[in-house]
């Protein structure tokens, strides 16, 4: 390099200087003085009149400075850049019909995308772009990407669509880069439904999320977008199109971590709807979900079972309605009562009296249990509870028939009797008039039909005429006993009238 420096100074005119100052670039460039081989070309291409050399060092010196730049550390990279820019651009300008040209005009937009200068590469990107011939399908995809890129840094998302849409274009489908296009693409698409909704503009912005779907249906970022197109239907009370959103959300992304979420706006959007039996599926799922709090399931399984319960579906309503009382037992104390009353209601209607005979017990438990947590709601439904299993025991009870020999039969009865009393004592005790009236008149029913079961038990066989007629005086002694209790007891019932109690 010295040697040829020395015969550039010596020879000032002579001809073939340009080649002498080439091999001195080359020199310097395998002696690792980069920027002085960039200068040196770059001297070479325009120090001189045009030569064979002009456009190879032109092009070399764009090499040399874009070399530097990589060799620079950090924090000279910016203006390292700046040198092979400007020598590039140089070289595009000076060499229309360069071979390089678009190659070196693809890198200057990259370097300049890099310094941030984003309204200077989308220029040069742009003549890439519009290059009638001579640039190749992939200096213009290169080109489409910085395009897009510089756009989307500056928050222009309808552009950033556009130029990514072209990329995708040029971009094989097996090629590794598609999927970032891909994912470019619907990440500007998003942007414009955010900033849609920013502004407030729900309806534009639930298109631009939706419509992701359709253009990149493979993006990562399309779930998100579904679930956000469809919180911004809820917000434009467009309940049908959230509710297809949102199934449809529920099908393509199964165990996704917004699944939760959507089916809590799925069950919102059916309520609105007036859709309860949908809403109530909805809620049944969030209930059932282990990953929420034991509030909000104790909520959705309540929420399931009344909506369940509007939607007149009987067997769904009081299957909701006992997982509730059996999977939230120290939940809303007001709640289990009511829930158990449906239960009781359910159980009523299916004429099972071993079913109804259950819900009514766990009624009064859940009651008697409650101590200072009971309430006037939880105390009547017990006392009407205890009523019912009353009578449900009187019908038992009335069905023993008392056949000979008696003292088979008899024991039966009273233990079946005593059972119905102490269920129609234990109704009366909760203080309730109108329980209380009705507990006094079916005891005094069951007294009733005790003595008359007595008068009209089978009667002994082989009985002589005159033992038959000591038979039934004795009878009569067992039964006035039981008649005079029934009397007792409805006259109880009727000095109530005076007190005011009366049905």
């Amino acid at each position: 390099a010295r040697w040829y420096r020395r015969i550039i100074e010596l020879y000032k005119q002579d001809p073939k200087l340009p080649e002498i100052n080439f091999l001195l670039g080359d020199a310097l460039l395998d002696g690792g003085k980069t920027l002085e081989a960039a200068q040196e070309y770059s001297k070479t291409a325009y120090g001189y009149p045009a030569h064979a050399k002009t456009p190879e060092a032109a092009y070399a010196s764009v090499l040399a400075y874009q070399k530097h730049a990589k060799q620079v550390p950090p924090a000279e990279r910016g203006a390292a850049l700046k040198l092979a820019i400007d020598e590039s651009l140089k070289l595009a300008d000076s060499f229309p019909a360069h071979v390089q040209r678009y190659a070196v005009l693809t890198q200057t937009a990259q370097d300049l995308y890099e310094l941030k200068d984003y309204e200077r590469a989308i220029s040069v990107a742009d003549r890439v772009i519009q290059a009638p011939a001579g640039a190749t399908p992939d200096q213009k995809r290169l080109a489409w990407s910085v395009t897009g890129d510089s756009h989307f840094a500056q928050a222009r998302y309808p552009q950033a669509e556009a130029a990514f849409t072209e990329e995708l274009k040029l971009t094989a489908a097996n090629a590794p880069r598609r999927v970032e296009v891909v994912e470019q693409l619907a990440a500007s698409i998003y942007k414009q439904g955010e900033a849609a909704r920013t502004a407030g503009d729900m309806k534009t912005a639930a298109g631009h999320f939706l419509r992701l779907g359709q253009v990149a249906p493979q993006a990562k970022i399309r779930a998100t977008a579904e679930y956000d197109g469809a919180a911004a239907l809820l917000a434009l009370e467009d309940w049908p199109q959230a509710e297809a959103v949102l199934e449809n959300f529920r099908r393509l992304f199964p165990g996704h971590p917004l699944e939760a979420d959507v089916d809590k706006k799925l069950a919102t959007a059916y309520q609105k709807d007036k859709k309860p039996l949908q809403a109530a599926q909805a809620y049944a799922r969030i209930a059932r979900r282990g990953t929420e709090t034991v509030a909000v399931r104790e909520e959705a399984a309540w929420q399931s079972a009344s909506l369940f319960e509007e939607g007149k579906a009987v067997g769904d309503a009081a299957a909701a309605f006992q997982y509730y009382v059996q999977s939230f037992p120290g939940g809303s104390f007001e709640r289990g009562v009511e829930a158990r009353g449906k239960l009781v209601d359910h159980a009523r209607t299916t004429g099972n009296s071993q079913q109804l005979s259950a819900a009514l017990r766990d009624q009064i438990a859940v009651n008697d249990a409650a101590g200072g947590r009971g309430t006037e709601r939880s105390r009547a439904l017990a006392a009407k509870a205890s009523l019912e299993l009353g009578r449900l025991s009187a019908t038992e009870t009335q069905a023993v028939v008392l056949s000979a020999p008696l003292e088979k039969s008899l024991p039966r009865r009273k233990q079946l009797m005593e059972q119905t009393l102490s269920w129609y004592n234990k109704a009366a005790a909760y203080g309730f008039a109108d329980v209380i009236t009705a507990a006094t008149y079916e005891t005094g029913k069951v007294y009733q039909g005790f003595g008359k079961a007595l008068l009209d038990s089978e009667r002994p066989r082989k009985l002589s005429a005159l033992e038959l007629e000591q038979y039934e005086l004795l009878l009569e002694e067992q039964a006035n006993p039981f008649d005079e209790k029934a009397i007792q007891t409805y006259e109880a019932n009727l000095r109530r009238i005076g007190q005011g109690v009366y049905d």
